[in-house]
């Protein structure tokens, strides 16, 4: 019997907490900057008891400036979240369906092309949503929407409706890599300078450099970045080039 009062006294603590999947660096490295991760960067997953009682999420500083999100896959296990500005990120679809509580959304200059307002909340929620690509919202009622949100876009009209018929993969998580298909890194890792090639592009591009808690460190079109001036670890870089954008990992050692 005592062994058996022993067993399970100590099975609480050899539980795993629960874990979220957060692919995306950026969004993640935040996370894990304002206590909401799981103490091991970049492993795309945060502890989810660290993030379903939060109530308001604010991801850019006050200046309306993002941190280079993409993707906000994670964001369905703030199930306590009332507030979400993620404005001014590069976000490219957005599904808030299961934040049941959310009064307030401000998604705006983002490159959202799919959107999913469909929480069962709507009558009580303030939205806020410019996005040049974005045409069709799924809300809970279409009618009632386009009364009262008719303001939302800043001169921008979208159609309401339950089913926006988006394409299978609208809401799929984006895979972050050190190389993409078109975009290639060297040397990575690196312990100064890192040059972009672009592959098949002749066009200007803009890159964005962030540190791991998302905040960003320079701008430049330059194919050659220097790395020298900041600490040995992981950099995001956003890559804009004709109407794409891909983020690439680089490691300065």
């Amino acid at each position: 019997m005592k062994r058996l009062i022993l067993l399970f006294t100590i099975l609480p603590i050899l539980s795993i907490a629960q874990q979220t999947y957060v692919p995306d660096d950026n969004f993640e490295g935040y996370l894990e900057a304002n206590g909401m991760g799981n103490g091991i960067p970049y492993d795309d997953s945060v502890t989810t008891a660290n993030i379903d009682t939060i109530t308001h999420l604010s991801l850019n500083n006050n200046w309306n400036i993002g941190y280079g999100i993409i993707d906000l896959t994670g964001i369905e296990d703030f199930s306590s979240l009332n507030y979400l500005n993620c404005c001014c990120n590069q976000i490219t679809s957005l599904d808030v369906s299961k934040l049941t509580n959310l009064n307030y959304l401000d998604c705006s200059n983002n490159l959202i092309t799919c959107l999913n307002v469909q929480n069962g909340n709507n009558y009580n929620m303030e939205i806020y949503t410019y996005n040049p690509n974005l045409s069709c919202i799924e809300v809970d009622d279409p009618f009632w929407s386009t009364t009262n949100w008719d303001y939302i876009g800043w001169g921008q009209s979208y159609n309401f409706t339950l089913n926006c018929n988006y394409p299978s993969n609208c809401f799929s998580t984006t895979t972050i890599q050190e190389n993409t298909n078109s975009i290639n890194l060297y040397p990575n890792p690196t312990n100064n300078l890192i040059t972009i090639d672009i592959e098949g592009n002749n066009k200007p591009f803009n890159v964005e450099v962030y540190d791991f808690t998302g905040r960003l460190l320079k701008t430049t079109n330059n194919t050659t970045i220097s790395l020298k001036d900041y600490p040995k670890g992981i950099y995001l870089l956003n890559v804009a080039y004709g109407d794409r954008v891909e983020q690439v990992k680089v490691v300065r050692k």
